[in-house]
């Protein structure tokens, strides 16, 4: 008899797979400006992917585990002897990379709602935001159903 962690794992992962949840969810999110979050949240999610991507880098090994985990999770095996150990000189350069890339990544994105909202608004398009809701909604339905497609395989 399965778990009830198992279970809501299962349904979990059936719900992210599946375009119209992914839809439903991302498009009314869309709706809400960015301008208008508190700024612990805007902090929150500009510095905690920042902290986390860059502590996976720098620590040992870590990079190594969540290869291991993405190829599972594809379907693919890794060989782990083809996957030279970083000198920690190195590990450093990588996760102060991957943490700015991430930080840069974040601001980007607020600055582009933002941007976008504006370019909407001067093309006197009606309801901007709901505009950009139903473009985000379309854009994870058209995502994950493609993505959908490619692990079912050739049909």
């Amino acid at each position: 008899m399965p778990t009830a962690s198992a279970v809501l794992s299962s349904v979990g992962r059936r719900l992210a797979q599946d375009p119209w949840t992914q839809a439903a969810v991302i498009g009314p999110l869309s709706v809400i400006p960015a301008r208008t979050y508190p700024q612990w949240l805007r902090r929150t999610l500009i510095w905690g992917p920042t902290a986390g991507v860059a502590a996976m880098a720098a620590a040992p090994g870590a990079t190594t585990w969540v290869l291991h985990k993405a190829s599972a999770w594809q379907g693919e095996t890794l060989d782990t002897t083809e996957l030279p150990e970083l000198t920690p000189a190195a590990r450093t350069a990588y996760a102060l990379t991957a943490g700015a890339a991430t930080y840069l990544g974040a601001r980007f994105c607020f600055w582009f709602d933002a941007a976008a909202e504006k370019t909407l608004r001067t093309l006197r398009v009606p309801a901007p935001r709901a505009a950009m809701g139903l473009a985000a909604a379309a854009g994870a339905y058209a995502q994950v159903s493609s993505h959908s497609r490619a692990r079912a395989g050739p049909t």
